[in-house]
């Protein structure tokens, strides 16, 4: 297997999550991921990387019209196993 030094700088991925992929279970589309602060940064690229694995993400932010467009972005993809909300986290 790869060490995550090796993971973390490979040159030949052009894609940032595959250099995550090795943390995750081979077979996920099974599985439900919950990610709060899901409308932006990181929350929101995780979202579509998991989505486009189709894998099944729950989020929440607090920002509506953020999660509208991630919704958006989610659905155009192809994905219709999300459900996101408005929620502060406290």
């Amino acid at each position: 297997p790869p060490s995550s030094r090796d993971c973390f700088h490979s040159e030949s991925s052009s894609d940032p999550f595959l250099a995550f992929s090795f943390f995750l279970f081979p077979e996920m589309s099974d599985k439900v991921v919950v990610i709060t602060g899901i409308s932006k940064g990181l929350g929101r690229s995780l979202a579509i990387e998991l989505a486009k694995r189709d894998i099944t993400v729950v989020g929440c932010a607090r920002n509506e019209e953020k999660l509208a467009e991630l919704e958006k972005v989610l659905r155009d993809g192809g994905s219709s196993k999300h459900l996101l909300k408005k929620v502060d986290v406290v």
